[in-house]
């Protein structure tokens, strides 16, 4: 939804994200242990109900961030 800007569930076109607002409240982060988090950018398509999240930029270019998730979490495989 992102990038293509249609929901991959029923195709719709009307998909609307918080990426450029404020963010607040107990979605607007993912907690990795004590005062880290990443922040979350959500789009959601109004059609179906349809979220997709993604952690923004900025924190995927933070390698401290990244350590500290890569050794709390476990690699999916």
């Amino acid at each position: 939804m992102k990038n293509s800007k249609k929901c991959p569930k029923c195709n719709g076109h009307e998909i609307y994200t918080n990426e450029d607002q404020m963010k607040q409240g107990e979605r607007s982060g993912l907690h990795i242990g004590g005062i880290r988090r990443f922040l979350i950018a959500s789009y959601v398509c109004v059609t179906c109900g349809f979220i997709e999240e993604y952690i923004v930029k900025e924190d995927l270019e933070n390698q401290k961030k990244l350590d500290k998730l890569k050794s709390k979490w476990k690699l999916h495989s």
